[in-house]
């Protein structure tokens, strides 16, 4: 008696489109471990400095004094560390003297440097927050910051965010980036927390990169500055 021939049967359009969908869907959720990386470290120093921001405005009340959030981008990599000042005695120089510094005989730049060495002598780390200056991942760069008792896109040396016992905060932006993206962290003098923004961004090399930080940088830093004038 004839054998029946077993019917071979192969996959369904609709058997080959799930399998793909849920291939896909797998994909999506198992991370890229460069992109993680370089977003985990962003989302890491920019919870960090928020933190700081927030820290610094609580030491201000406590303390009943002026205290900061000093920024060294000198430094390799940047660094950052709440400090605070005297109760009483303290009065902070005229910011907008620092903006023309380019422009000052010596002898006027050596006076702005003594005052400004005079300042930060008066100012100690909160051993609360931290004893020592806090440094930013290698994979993040502190492209630039801004006050608006500054007004000047600082990129290459100390900045300070300052707060006061009575609340009140300058307003500011930090700007952040990777080789991915661009972070933006924007306080306002007398609003609780801080606005964080991202901006996508591609690059092929360091060069490059160093290129279109710097321009999306000074396009944010202007946009920000045209609602936040000079005190």
């Amino acid at each position: 008696m004839p054998k029946k021939l077993l019917s071979q049967k192969g996959f369904t359009l609709i058997e080959i489109l799930i399998a793909m969908a849920l291939m896909a869907m797998i994909l999506t959720i198992i991370p890229n471990p460069f992109q993680s990386s370089t977003r985990g470290a962003l989302e890491e120093v920019s919870g960090d400095l928020r933190r700081s921001l927030q820290i610094g405005l609580d030491e201000s009340i406590l303390r009943g004094s002026i205290v900061r959030l000093r920024i060294d981008m000198e430094a390799t990599p940047a660094k950052y560390v709440v400090e605070y000042g005297p109760k009483t005695g303290l009065i902070l120089p005229d910011f907008s003297v620092y903006n023309e510094e380019r422009g000052l005989s010596i002898r006027d730049k050596e006076a702005l440097d003594k005052r400004l060495e005079d300042l930060n002598s008066q100012f100690q780390p909160v051993t609360e927050f931290s004893e020592e200056e806090s440094e930013v991942n290698d994979l993040v760069t502190i492209i630039g910051v801004a006050t608006n008792i500054r007004n000047k896109f600082i990129n290459d040396s100390n900045a300070a965010i300052y707060f006061y016992p009575t609340g009140e905060k300058d307003s500011s932006i930090i700007i952040l980036g990777t080789d991915e993206e661009i972070v933006t962290i924007v306080a306002e003098p007398f609003m609780a927390g801080v606005s964080v923004d991202y901006h996508p961004i591609q690059s092929s090399d360091q060069d490059e990169l160093d290129d279109i930080h710097q321009s999306k940088a000074k396009e944010i830093y202007e946009n920000w500055t045209a609602g936040h004038p000079l005190q």
